[in-house]
């Protein structure tokens, strides 16, 4: 790795991209036998599961909803607000002064510190910002009415969104329940969104 990242030209870019893509890196985080023999994972066997960050967090729902800004560069802007932009979390503006409550509930360190690691928490004010925060909620909404579920049936539309956040198709028992709540009222689709958007498979990498 080390040669190739110098015939690379020393590109971290290009380092990534060869780690990221590659077979150990894509292996599963669970081994039901390294589980068994050590569950706490003293030896490192596995990879332990890990919470995004709220902003990997945001932009993983902007990605998921087709409503995710891939332009680099330009100024900061405001996230938390409606109108609520498409950029990227890393060009969110961070008022130092007067930070807001939301960033402290999602474990935001203090920017006028310096922090080379951010405790990560699970309090109720997290669960409650997924169910009823207005940004979550338009996600919700986007991803159930991407143009590329237009003229499908419901399960066909269902699996559609369990793959794209989740990555994987939804098991005959999902499908069948998704499909009976998309069809149970109007919005109920957008609430099957939110489930996914919520569900601790969205919120955790293993």
């Amino acid at each position: 790795l080390a040669t190739r990242f110098m015939r690379d030209g020393w590109s971290v870019k290009k380092l990534h991209r060869a780690m990221v893509l590659s077979a150990t890196y894509r292996q599963q985080a669970t081994h039901p036998a390294a589980d068994e023999k050590d569950p706490e994972n003293y030896l490192v066997a596995r990879a332990n599961r890990r919470k995004l960050e709220f902003e990997a967090l945001r932009d993983s729902m902007l990605a998921v909803s087709g409503k995710l800004d891939p332009a680099m560069g330009g100024p900061s802007v405001e996230i938390l607000a409606a109108p609520y932009s498409g950029r990227r979390s890393v060009y969110g503006f961070i008022d130092r002064q007067n930070l807001p409550g939301t960033y402290s509930d999602i474990d935001m360190p203090s920017p006028a510190l310096a922090t080379p690691s951010r405790h990560a928490t699970t309090v109720p004010q997290q669960a409650l910002y997924l169910l009823n925060h207005p940004f979550a909620l338009e996600m919700a909404r986007a991803l159930a009415g991407r143009f590329e579920l237009q003229g499908l049936d419901s399960g066909a539309k269902v699996a559609r969104m369990y793959q794209w956040a989740l990555g994987r198709r939804p098991d005959a028992v999902e499908l069948k329940e998704a499909v009976e709540h998309a069809a149970s009222r109007p919005g109920g689709l957008a609430e099957v969104a939110q489930a996914l958007l919520c569900s601790n498979e969205f919120q955790f990498i293993d």
